[in-house]
């Protein structure tokens, strides 16, 4: 009963869990199994032992229940093991949805930082042509300093707080230097 327990555990161990979610989802499923081998092994040894114990013998009995109360320590220490290992598989997987979940919101932060980094770059290009296009008409300016417009500002103002949004949602990315 106990090479058997060890050969449950031996397989489990040495099998990598993996690094996307399915792989330890599958992983969790196949642990989950070896625990109602493990139970069923014991069924089997139980059942084995009483067909070899069919005596009344008062020693044959207190023989029989040392084995299965040592047969039961040994399935319940081997079920206390498997329990750790299905909390870390639990913590594996938890973590592993979070890091999609960065992974996802990495990935809007960056098209959206994309898209309004393209949109103030096309509108303070295009005041700025239409400023040149001013000064040059009506010699305003002879500093040369480019004014933004109240709809230019309040869209840079938009962009930070969007981008500060963006740092809560994803704080590791924004590390301050």
């Amino acid at each position: 009963f106990k090479r058997q327990l060890s050969d449950l555990t031996r397989s489990n161990q040495t099998r990598n869990p993996g690094d996307t979610l399915t792989d330890i989802e599958l992983f969790i499923s196949e642990h989950d199994k070896t625990k109602n081998e493990a139970n069923k092994t014991f069924d089997e040894f139980k059942r084995q032992l009483n067909s070899i114990f069919n005596e009344d013998d008062s020693n044959n009995q207190v023989s029989k229940q040392n084995i299965l109360l040592d047969a039961k320590q040994l399935l319940d220490n081997w079920i206390t093991d498997w329990a750790l290992q299905r909390e870390n598989l639990n913590y594996r997987l938890a973590f592993v949805n979070r890091l999609e979940d960065l992974q996802t919101d990495l990935g809007e932060c960056v098209s959206r930082l994309d898209q309004l980094i393209k949109a103030t770059c096309l509108s303070v290009n295009t005041a700025a042509e239409t400023y040149k296009n001013q000064q040059n008409l009506h010699l305003l300016n002879k500093l040369g300093a480019t004014v933004l417009s109240e709809a230019e500002i309040y869209q840079i103002n938009t962009i930070n707080e969007e981008v500060k949004g963006m740092l809560q949602t994803i704080p590791v990315i924004f590390i301050p230097f």
